[in-house]
Formats: structure tokens, C-alpha cells, sequence
């Protein structure tokens, strides 16, 4: 009785942690499929992007003020 309870819960712990990993899998599959249809950027092509703006912010301040003085 009592091998056949321990082998019933040996069953059980391997069902779930095949269960376990085959929803890790679904979701990890279901994440990537949302990111990809939201069109989101990696962190680094987003600090890229970022650098890049603030860089052009400042030629158009520059640009500005050489304007600014030029009316003047």
C-alpha cells in the first residue's frame, strides 16, 4: 500500500512538473507573439534612439541661437 502511494505521488510530481514547463513554454511563446505585434525595441536600440535625439535637441538649440543672433 504504501509503494503504491509513493509511486502514485512520484507520478503526480512528474505530471506537474511536466506541466509546469509546458506553461512556461506557452507563455514565453504568448509573450514574444504580444511583443512583436506591439513592435517593441530592445532596451539598448532604445538608449541608442534616446542619445540620438538628445544630440539633434542640442544642433537645434545651437541652430537657434546662431538664428536668434543673426536677427539681431
Amino acid at each position: 500500500m504504501k509503494e503504491r502511494i509513493e509511486d502514485d505521488l512520484g507520478r503526480i510530481t512528474d505530471l506537474l512538473g511536466r506541466f509546469a514547463a509546458d506553461a512556461q513554454h506557452n507563455l514565453q511563446g504568448v509573450s514574444e507573439s504580444i511583443g512583436q505585434r506591439l513592435n517593441l525595441v530592445s532596451r539598448e536600440e532604445f538608449e541608442i534612439q534616446k542619445a540620438l535625439v538628445e544630440k539633434l535637441r542640442q544642433q537645434l538649440d545651437q541652430l537657434q541661437l546662431r538664428l536668434d543672433q543673426l536677427e539681431k
